[in-house]
């Protein structure tokens, strides 16, 4: 996969050129698509990688900050560039400092093929391509770190248990270390509001080309996503109770 042919390059600032939709084979040949932020003048850097389901196209994702406003939530001042997507790192902001900037849509999502899934281990196994992938490329030192918030912040724990020879750093933001206690009953209280726009907002995302391959609110009400991934989590943190009561014969039901 090293020295695929750039697609749609063009220059974005005077120090940055954008890459844009770069066609990254996984191992079954579904193609993750991908945007990389390269430095100026050309020259090997460490990477910044997120992977999302948002979009790596909606910059900036002025609609979704919108709601969230007139939900209460207060941002302060956001100092960021047009080019920094809902919830990932801002490709300006990092070239500047002297890395390549990868953002990818996850498999199924947007432009990326595939069937889409949440948070799942063919997700992370194609996290871990994809770092493997960005080190071998002629615009990388080798180096590859982890940066994003939420959806983007869970995902990086669950490809850092793969350990990808070439990652050398996560930075994961606000994630839930606990999904069925921290999202789908919260003090033992059902979650009902969020959770049902997020999901229809990833429906409507998704690639239209594949078939979704869960109907994760579905299964979030019956405990089965929820309580597997929460047992796969607690693998990454020592000190945390084995598994909730609540998990019981149904943890193994995705293994």
């Amino acid at each position: 996969m090293i020295g695929l042919v750039e697609q749609n390059s063009r220059r974005i600032a005077s120090h940055v050129a954008l890459d844009r939709d770069l066609a990254v084979p996984m191992r079954d040949g579904v193609r993750l698509m991908v945007n990389v932020y390269r430095p100026l003048p050309p020259r090997p850097a460490p990477v910044v990688m997120s992977v999302t389901p948002y979009s790596k196209d909606a910059t900036p994702d002025w609609f979704y900050m919108l709601l969230m406003r007139l939900a209460g939530v207060r941002f302060g001042k956001l100092d960021c560039s047009r080019w920094t997507g809902f919830e990932s790192p801002d490709p300006l902001f990092w070239t500047n400092a002297g890395y390549v900037v990868v953002q990818a849509d996850v498999r199924g999502m947007h432009k990326s093929e595939g069937q889409a899934s949440v948070l799942s281990d063919r997700d992370a196994e194609d996290y871990y391509e994809l770092i493997e992938w960005s080190a071998h490329q002629p615009w990388s030192t080798g180096s590859v770190g982890l940066i994003g918030v939420s959806y983007l912040a869970m995902s990086q724990w669950r490809v850092a248990a793969l350990r990808p020879p070439s990652l050398k750093a996560i930075c994961p933001w606000e994630g839930v270390t606990d999904l069925l206690r921290e999202l789908a009953y919260q003090d033992g209280v059902p979650e009902t509001g969020f959770t049902t726009l997020w999901w229809r907002r990833l429906r409507r995302a998704h690639n239209r080309h594949f078939a979704m391959a869960e109907n994760f609110l579905e299964e979030l009400l019956i405990g089965r996503v929820v309580c597997y991934r929460r047992c796969r989590v607690l693998e990454l943190m020592p000190g945390q109770d084995a598994c909730h009561p609540f998990v019981g014969a149904n943890h193994s039901l995705r293994a």
